[in-house]
């Protein structure tokens, strides 16, 4: 007998059609994939650091789970023109990994920056088809939540020593992690991450996600106003506390595309609004954290105006020149093939792999490094493509939808599609191609999303199972279900 029923006697639980649930068996994958991206670091520092290395490749199965998934339905019947460009891309770059192997290059590493180039390509195609604005808006939501709870994290970090668990992680030896200091004995936060570029880049989706809801009316935002204030206190003293002049320059970009994708939209006036109270907001917080932190204000101060005298000024204008020119500079000194996948990695010389004649830090060298003058150009080629593709579809929609988020995404996203560290650092990596992707969705108008809608599935009459075709929903059907 049930003394408490879980259901009324007339209640009858939804059936969804099987394409809806398998786009949202797909969503739940690319979600656990991003907190992944962000929970990763902290697994690998804290709770198995013996393991590290290996948690290294922890989101990969549910990548390669999630294209397994989307090729028995079919979602890639129909693939992106700017998906079927980097397919050739990936096969000749297999092909130099293979020409490796035989040259006796590790095939641990090759392996390694095979997947770096172009693992996760699909992934941004795979958010477009199936992710919604509601989803990417609850995405927003936690992660902005999550900041709060990462802002005292931070604040231990900046004023623990480097050696500290916090900043080291509990690992000993090669297992234990490293990280650069702001100035004095102020550290830069890592946060959940391994390392503070991460940090970084969660401080940039932060600043993103936060200003597509202080841009929205107080009754359209997913959260209340008490709320929205705390967020916004989470998120500044992250970004305080981050160290990076590449997090407060992506900040005032993302404003500026917020404020460029409301004008427009004709809403000019109520986005200078909306940044006058932002204004106020930072006003009040940096006067706060001078009081509250002193000593972290003074530190980035200093090790800033050090490093602008050989940086090119606030806006590293030098490095920056330098870092995208080089490989122009390094291109005779390359083979044809390049000098082998994963040769411009920390860990090449530790495989035995030959020292490269040159410095290959930044992504564009480390292109014509490892695939050569030829493919890595054509590589960077891609990269600018698809950057101008996603820039040209998140102009019309910022217009079209009325909404700031496909900019304020395009503006967090766009320096490390550009010339970030894209394929030389795991974090990045992950945020470039999953951001891209979320960037699509937000983009994606009411014809493109009623067509993913449309991508349905039948039953197999040969194996009783889904048939994994297209097809449309019939909406009469799904109605009466």
């Amino acid at each position: 007998m049930t003394f408490f029923p879980l259901r009324s006697p007339g209640f009858r639980s939804p059936i969804l059609p099987r394409a809806e649930r398998n786009r949202l068996l797909l969503v739940r994958l690319i979600t656990w994939i991003y907190w992944l991206l962000i929970f990763e670091g902290a697994i690998r520092k804290w709770l198995l650091p013996n393991y590290q290395k290996l948690l290294f490749f922890l989101k990969d199965p549910l990548v390669l789970l999630a294209y397994l998934l989307a090729a028995r339905i079919e979602f890639w019947s129909r693939p992106s023109p700017m998906l079927l460009l980097a397919a050739p891309l990936a096969l000749i770059g297999a092909l130099i990994g293979i020409f490796g192997i035989l040259q006796d290059q590790s095939p641990i590493m090759i392996l390694y920056s095979w997947r770096n180039y172009f693992l996760y390509i699909p992934l941004a195609f795979l958010c477009e088809r199936v992710l919604s604005a509601k989803e990417i808006e609850a995405i927003a939501k936690r992660t902005l939540f999550l900041s709060v709870l990462v802002a005292p994290l931070c604040l231990l970090q900046a004023h623990a020593p480097a050696s500290s668990p916090l900043n080291a992680g509990l690992g000993e030896g090669e297992n234990a992690f490293e990280n650069l200091g702001v100035y004095g004995e102020i550290e830069r936060a890592s946060g959940t991450f391994s390392s503070s570029i991460g940090q970084s880049l969660f401080v940039g989706s932060c600043v993103a996600f936060l200003l597509s809801f202080w841009l929205r009316r107080p009754s359209e935002r997913p959260i209340g106003p008490t709320a929205v204030w705390v967020v916004t206190l989470g998120v500044l003293v992250n970004l305080l506390l981050s160290g990076s002049r590449s997090a407060y320059l992506g900040a005032a970009v993302s404003v500026c595309a917020g404020l460029a994708a409301f004008a427009s939209a004709g809403q000019l006036r109520r986005a200078i609004g909306t940044l006058m109270a932002l204004v106020v907001a930072v006003g009040i917080s940096g006067v706060l954290a001078a009081v509250a932190f002193p000593d972290v204000i003074e530190a980035m101060a200093t090790r800033w105006t050090g490093a602008n005298e050989g940086e090119g000024g606030f806006l590293m204008t030098s490095r920056i020149a330098y870092d995208m020119t080089q490989f122009w500079r390094v291109r005779d000194d390359t083979p044809l093939w390049g000098f082998g996948l994963g040769s411009a990695s920390n860990a090449a010389g530790r495989l035995g792999m030959a020292e490269l004649p040159y410095d290959a830090e930044a992504d564009w060298t480390r292109h014509i490094a490892e695939l050569g003058p030829v493919i890595g150009l054509f590589y960077m080629l891609y990269r600018f493509g698809l950057l101008a593709y996603l820039g040209v579809r998140s102009w019309k929609a910022a217009r079209r939808l009325r909404s700031p988020l496909p900019m304020l995404l395009l503006s967090f996203i766009a320096p490390t599609l550009f010339y970030g560290l894209l394929t030389g650092q795991g974090t990045a990596n992950g945020y470039g191609w999953l951001f891209v992707g979320f960037c699509f969705a937000a983009s994606r108008l009411p014809k493109q999303a009623q067509l993913a809608r449309d991508v349905g599935v039948r039953a197999s009459p040969r194996s009783g199972g889904p048939d994994l075709q297209p097809g449309r929903i019939n909406p009469r059907r799904c109605a009466s279900s």
